[in-house]
């Protein structure tokens, strides 16, 4: 996938795309790894191609907080959707509170209240608990249900801006189909 679609326009998109080709290059190099490179607001600036993968069964795949609150199949496994729910709406929640003036993340924060219902009542109970796990779990169609561990990976070239990558455990039966879905990938391209 081209870096460069996945750069946000605004004020400041002249450093974020350089920061985004910089990390996008970094997570194409992860080719056995999905990996994501996003703003302090989940804007997703660049994907690898495991992580377009491990992101298929999703219909909205520009921002991973709107992609929580707002995508059915985030919801998937209700149990892991909550922690993540919990992370994301944390996220953004400090986000909002660095800069309440910023305008897409306030519209991010209005579009959100406006169409979810779970994320309006955690905002409103201003739940700031972070969960205690970084595990998520996707859907996929060709190898069913990935269970993976989400490292947080931040930039010190530019602050809020951070790369997920997505490990699973080693030896365990989602390693094993990301292995397969990779090279099923690799034998396409």
């Amino acid at each position: 996938m081209d870096p460069a679609k996945l750069t946000r326009a605004g004020p400041s998109a002249s450093g974020q795309r350089a920061c985004a080709h910089s990390l996008a290059a970094l997570v194409t190099r992860l080719p056995n790894t999905p990996a994501i490179v996003v703003n302090d607001i989940g804007d997703v600036l660049g994907i690898n191609d495991l992580a377009c993968e491990l992101f298929s069964e999703f219909a909205i795949r520009d921002n991973v907080v709107r992609m929580t609150f707002l995508d059915p199949a985030a919801r998937w496994c209700v149990d892991a959707w909550r922690d993540h729910a919990r992370d994301a709406l944390g996220t953004l929640r400090r986000a909002y509170e660095r800069a309440p003036s910023n305008t897409e993340t306030s519209s991010l924060v209005c579009e959100l209240l406006r169409l979810s219902e779970p994320f309006r009542t955690m905002w409103m109970q201003q739940d700031r608990m972070a969960s205690n796990r970084a595990t998520r779990v996707f859907p996929h169609r060709e190898v069913g249900t990935l269970v993976v561990d989400e490292v947080v990976l931040g930039s010190a070239a530019e602050p809020g801006t951070m790369v997920l990558v997505y490990v699973p455990a080693p030896g365990s039966v989602s390693d094993e189909s990301l292995r397969i879905l990779g090279s099923l990938r690799a034998s396409v391209r």
